[in-house]
């Protein structure tokens, strides 16, 4: 939803209000100990221990309808806000029954033959192309209690009795989730997210925000937010030059400098002039923005396709007829014989 307000923005000449995520004050000690043993294809995950949270206080009113309205049929409070979250930034969460899991949680491949029970109730047999959330019950990282960006583990799942909540949130790269939900016949809001491209400064920011509405609903206790991340495996922005020439040519119109950087800048990027243009950065969650064509696409979306006009090349056509005299260089000779 916040993307798409950033589109609105542009559209509107508007700006997109921030929002507030200030880090919650930890209450109590109370940590799970994060391992990453996946490489590049998980390189963040951050979660937060929240104690003595009130698992049957209902979903407020407000809450629900808008997640009605985005096609979403609210469960439960816990459940429902990872849902909100997600419809709201972007980033697919989880929520755990901490009394259940036995740390460290470890997020690592799976096993050849490794099978575990989904909240959906049907047992998944995985292999090494499949990532997890381990817990440690029978031994270090012995228990996959979740599959890696689709879908939470029925044995670790919150209910009405889960008073202690372990909130978690991760990057999965998309190359690590692509093709693995259809081959288990799934299809999860989670796993279409992660497929497709998720920020990868989001996960801190959904587990604040998270943390915030559970406590302002259901109470609790927070521990403090720990993060585990592989910082070379993290993408970062890298600014791309825009050429004003290039714009004019590539669309066939003059867009004003003003309005160049407006739009720019109400899509949430970095804009610096610079002799033949401007540099641009965008922001994390538009990673899907690498070259000056990139760029170029985006002004026409926002300034409008309408406002592009049509425009038939010019020039004289000459339309040559063949010499019944002369024959194709492919053209093969008769055979022999025939008529």
């Amino acid at each position: 939803m916040r993307g798409i307000a950033y589109d609105v923005a542009a559209a509107l000449d508007s700006e997109v209000v921030s929002l507030d995520v200030a880090p919650v004050p930890a209450q109590s000690t109370a940590v799970m100990e994060i391992v990453l043993d996946a490489g590049e294809r998980v390189p963040r995950f951050a979660g937060r221990v929240i104690e003595n949270v009130d698992a049957t206080a209902p979903t407020p009113v407000w809450m629900a309808e808008r997640l009605r309205r985005a096609g979403v049929r609210p469960i439960s409070f816990l459940v429902d806000v990872t849902q909100y979250v997600m419809i709201e930034l972007g980033q697919p969460m989880h929520a755990f029954d901490r009394d259940t899991l036995e740390g460290p949680v470890v997020v690592r491949p799976a096993r050849a033959g490794e099978q575990v029970k989904l909240l959906d109730g049907r047992d998944a047999e995985l292999d090494g192309e499949f990532l997890v959330v381990s817990d440690s019950r029978g031994g270090r990282a012995a228990r996959a209690v979740a599959l890696g960006g689709i879908m939470g583990g029925e044995a670790t799942k919150v209910t009405d009795a889960t008073r202690n909540v372990f909130l978690e949130a991760a990057h999965w790269i998309p190359s690590a989730i692509i093709g693995r939900s259809r081959r288990l016949g799934l299809h999860t809001d989670a796993g279409h997210r992660f497929e497709r491209g998720v920020d990868p400064q989001l996960p801190r920011v959904a587990v604040e925000y998270a943390t915030r509405l559970i406590q302002d609903v259901a109470g609790g206790t927070p521990g403090p937010l720990t993060e585990a991340a592989l910082a070379e495996h993290l993408p970062a922005p890298a600014a791309i030059g825009l050429r004003r020439a290039r714009v004019a040519r590539v669309l066939g119109i003059e867009i004003a400098d003003a309005e160049i950087e407006r739009i720019l800048r109400a899509l949430g990027m970095q804009v610096a002039g610079k002799g033949d243009g401007w540099l641009v950065t965008p922001p994390s969650r538009r990673f899907d923005l690498a070259i000056e064509e990139d760029l170029i696409e985006e002004l026409a979306r926002i300034h409008g396709y309408d406002r592009i006009p049509t425009t038939v090349p010019g020039g004289p056509a000459r339309i040559a007829a063949p010499s019944e005299t002369r024959l194709g260089r492919n053209r093969h000779p008769p055979a022999a014989g025939s008529a």
